[in-house]
């Protein structure tokens, strides 16, 4: 075995240890290698924030290093990773097609600490990744191209999704239930999902005692049914961000995610609908004004409800508006009314500044 490969070892074996990386850059810059430069630069960019001015200067220098060398970087990696990301020295984001990944991953894992993969060609293959060993070594999945017909459960129940922190696909009710019942999705923190999903089954991954969910995505079919099982949710003391769109959510629903009082670190809510006669019209939106739950959120999402003005009124005036939060209320489309007029809007805007972000307005209230 080289030395080069030796140092890759270690950093591969310890993904979330700069210490490795940090040692590899001193070799690399003793035989005047300017890979050493880049890992140092991109370990320090991962602990600034974008804001400060060391950040853009480095930036700027990863950007030159990149250009300069990453051909010879990559020069050795399989065609078959494409759009592939550095991070902290080496690429750890890629897509690649998931039956090349499952025949090659102990190869792929050789080169580079790969985190985070966008698997292609999913198809009908998923049960193949879920007895793969090198999805224990990854991050986070997104599935591309997925026939979610096919291997979700076997997926969910995997023993190798230990590790995995983010699941982001196409899904349905018995995955859902599968992520649930396994006793290997205690890491998880975020679910990205669409597809159809059951009360039933939100209510057992909601009931899931190991959990600790941080942010949930769901752009799926969800009856408003099972709005009461989020607010009661196990997770609900470490969910950060909720999106629910696509539920059928109305007034009622929202007063329960206001006045449960389960979400101590939620910040961003997001509550969409297409069902927009039987949306959000007012009392749903009262009552978050009223409550402490608006105090946190940093975000708030109601597109397509059929809100009035008093409702929209009633945040902009609550005690409990946080400083700096942002509330976006898309009025309705195709064809319902919305019942806020332009000079209304006009108003809330010039009034609370960007406390408010996008109205929108059907056309014919422009006249």
């Amino acid at each position: 075995m080289s030395e080069d490969q030796s140092f890759l070892d270690e950093i591969c074996a310890h993904p979330d240890d700069d210490t490795p990386r940090l040692i590899y850059a001193d070799w690399l810059e003793d035989q005047g290698d300017p890979r050493g430069e880049f890992i140092r630069v991109q370990c320090e960019l991962a602990t600034l924030k974008k804001t400060q001015k060391r950040y853009k200067e480095l930036a700027k220098r990863q950007a030159i290093l990149l250009r300069r060398h990453e051909g010879d970087w990559t020069s050795n990696f399989p065609f078959a990773l494409r759009k592939c990301v550095f991070r902290r020295g080496f690429i750890e984001e890629s897509a690649v097609a998931l039956g090349y990944f499952c025949r090659n991953w102990q190869k792929i894992l050789q080169l580079t600490p790969l985190r985070d993969v966008i698997f292609t060609q999913v198809r009908d293959r998923l049960a193949d990744l879920a007895k793969c060993p090198g999805l224990g070594r990854l991050r986070s999945v997104r599935f591309k191209n997925q026939n979610v017909e096919y291997g979700v459960e076997e997926f969910a129940r995997s023993p190798f999704l230990k590790g995995v922190e983010s699941i982001r696909g196409h899904w349905q009710s018995k995955g859902l239930v599968g992520l649930a019942q396994s006793e290997f999705t205690g890491s998880l923190r975020n679910l990205t999902l669409d597809g159809d999903f059951s009360a039933a089954a939100v209510r057992q991954l909601c009931e899931a005692p190991h959990l600790k969910l941080e942010t949930i995505d769901f752009s799926a079919s969800i009856e408003s049914s099972a709005v009461p099982h989020f607010c009661r949710a196990v997770f609900g003391g470490t969910l950060r961000e909720l999106n629910i769109n696509s539920v059928n959510i109305g007034d009622d629903q929202l007063k329960q995610i206001a006045q449960c009082g389960n979400f101590p670190q939620l910040t961003v809510l997001r509550a969409s609908t297409w069902d927009t006669p039987h949306g959000v019209r007012g009392p749903g939106l009262e009552a978050l004004a009223a409550s402490r739950l608006l105090s946190q959120l940093k975000t708030l999402v109601l597109s397509n409800h059929p809100l009035s003005f008093e409702s929209v009124l009633a945040i902009g005036e609550s005690p409990h508006r946080r400083r700096g939060s942002r509330f976006y209320f898309d009025g309705t489309r195709y064809g319902y009314e919305s019942q806020l007029t332009l000079e209304q809007i006009t108003g809330l805007q010039e009034r609370f500044g960007k406390t408010f972000g996008n109205f929108f307005v059907p056309p014919t209230r422009y006249v």
